[in-house]
């Protein structure tokens, strides 16, 4: 049954990603109902990501914490795959985003830690830029 309430959790995720793309909701209607998707599927990496991704468009401080549980699922499910493909760009997609979010509230430290774990995880240098504060030199 797990699985199937997995696979089903994946299709309604997909359904609000699509309604992402054409502004169908608004970030807090579209993040209660990816709260919903993490809750009844927790092991779905996808979901986190955009949980906190929409997150980020609502409260940014919420946002860090739940890209950073993002990250957490998305190494989780690398490290023990789960049916089906997972795209292994979500951990440090994950951390670049509590970067951007910690540039918002003017957290240097923070912008420049969770920056160098986005790399530690797989972005290239030219995808972080300048939020870690390293030359690109």
């Amino acid at each position: 049954h797990e699985h199937l309430l997995q696979r089903a959790m994946y299709a309604h995720l997909m359904y609000l990603q699509v309604a992402e793309t054409f502004g169908l909701f608004e970030p807090t209607e579209l993040v209660k109902r990816l709260s919903m998707v993490v809750g009844v599927a927790p092991k779905l990496p996808e979901a986190h990501w955009a949980l906190a991704r929409n997150a980020a468009k609502v409260d940014v401080r919420k946002a860090i914490a739940l890209a950073m549980r993002s990250a957490k699922v998305a190494r989780i499910v690398y490290d023990h795959p789960v049916h089906g493909p997972v795209d292994t760009t979500l951990e440090w997609q994950s951390y670049l985003l509590a970067a951007e979010c910690s540039r918002v509230i003017k957290d240097k430290r923070m912008q420049t830690y969770f920056a160098k774990m986005a790399l530690g995880a797989g972005a290239s240098r030219e995808v972080v830029g300048d939020l870690a504060g390293l030359s690109l030199a």
